[in-house]
């Protein structure tokens, strides 16, 4: 069953939890509530049962920036923040967008795996019109999905970046291209959710340590989580759905 607030909306499609900012606010912008809820929500994910997290939002915008200076100044220090706690979760999680994706809205975005967006979408970290700074984690993950030139680009000029733009560059893995975003990126999540729970962990594990180690390093690590999945009951009914010719019906096992 959906567990309701004013601010968010966590809800469960089998494997896959769905996390949705709610329409309190005028485009969904960020206030101690709704970073509380954020909060309160991710730690109360069902990690035992779920495969992979979308994080979304209601109506037209998934995120417009700060409430207000008050709500940037108490929580632009905030650690752990909502993106990293994202950053930190051992399943795969996305990030659907559509209209505005501000400040730490984007860097909620950018602590996500993967980035589907519509073309149409508006990303920006406007710190430097308010004398301020990206400090949930925007300035090095989007160096690591952009690269320096590109980074320093937005973040000097503070300027909005449309979703294709943003493809094009790397940041948004996916656009979002139906007249119906939302139903768009559900389908796409829960077919990636349908997935073998653990070979998606390992899937993320083997790519997120890939950044801190070198290559030879890199390939000792995915032989070693292969040979762990190897083990799994989910790689042996893997392999009879495919000599059966069927879909496989993993079990987390």
């Amino acid at each position: 069953m959906p567990e309701k607030s004013d601010a968010v909306l966590l809800t469960m499609h089998g494997t896959l939890a769905e996390l949705t900012m709610r329409a309190t606010m005028p485009q969904h912008r960020l206030d101690v509530r709704m970073t509380n809820a954020l909060l309160d929500s991710l730690d109360a994910l069902p990690e035992e049962t779920m495969h992979l997290l979308l994080l979304d939002a209601e109506e037209a915008d998934f995120c417009g920036g700060w409430a207000d200076d008050e709500a940037a100044a108490a929580l632009a220090s905030l650690h752990p923040s909502p993106a990293d706690q994202l950053a930190d979760m051992a399943f795969p999680t996305v990030c659907a967008v559509w209209g505005k994706c501000e400040g730490p809205g984007f860097e909620m975005a950018l602590a996500c795996d993967l980035i589907w967006a519509t073309p149409d979408a508006q990303f920006a970290l406007p710190a430097i019109h308010d004398g301020r700074f990206p400090t949930w984690g925007g300035t090095q993950r989007l160096a690591r999905s952009a690269g320096r030139a590109k980074t320093l680009d937005w973040l000097l000029t503070g300027r909005r970046i449309s979703g294709q733009e943003a493809y094009e560059s790397g940041v948004v893995s996916q656009l979002l291209t139906t007249a119906q975003p939302l139903l768009e990126a559900r389908t796409k999540a829960e077919m990636l959710a349908n997935q073998a729970r653990w070979a998606l962990y390992a899937s993320k594990a083997a790519v997120k340590r890939s950044l801190d180690l070198t290559l030879q390093q890199g390939l000792e690590l995915e032989a070693d989580l292969y040979a762990l999945l190897e083990t799994t009951d989910d790689r042996a009914e893997g392999v009879r759905a495919f000599l059966e010719k069927r879909s496989p019906h993993f079990q987390d096992r």
